[in-house]
C-alpha cells in the first residue's frame, strides 16, 4: 500500500491524492483506494518516487466511488476514443463482473 500523488497533464497540483493499490496494464493503470473510490489513468507515467510515496502523471483522470460509477463518469470521454470493445483492456473484465470493495458504503 502507499501513499499516490498523481497530476493530471502535468499539472502543478495533484488531481488525486490517496492511500491505495495499483495496477497496471499496456501503460494505463487501476488505483483503487482505503475509502472504496476507483481511479482510472489514462497513459499511466512514472514521476519521482519516495520512500513513502509515488508520484505519477496522467494524460487523463478518472474517478468512481465504485466501478460502475467510474465508468459512468468516463462515459464522455469513451465516447471520443477508439478503444476496441469501447474500454481499455484494463477495464473490460470489469465493465461486466460486480466488484465488491471492502470499505464502500452503498
Amino acid at each position: 500500500m502507499y501513499f499516490f500523488e498523481i497530476f493530471e497533464r502535468e499539472n502543478s497540483e495533484p488531481s488525486a491524492e490517496f492511500y491505495g493499490r495499483r495496477y497496471e496494464q499496456d501503460g494505463d493503470a487501476l488505483y483503487w483506494d482505503l475509502d472504496g473510490n476507483w481511479y482510472y489513468s489514462y497513459v499511466d507515467r512514472p514521476d519521482v518516487t519516495g520512500e513513502q510515496i509515488v508520484f505519477r502523471n496522467s494524460e487523463s483522470l478518472h474517478s468512481g466511488r465504485s466501478v460502475d460509477e467510474l465508468l459512468d463518469n468516463m462515459r464522455d470521454w469513451l465516447e471520443h476514443m477508439e478503444f476496441e470493445n469501447g474500454l481499455p483492456p484494463i477495464l473490460l473484465g470489469y465493465a461486466f463482473v460486480s466488484v465488491d470493495v471492502v470499505g464502500y458504503d452503498s
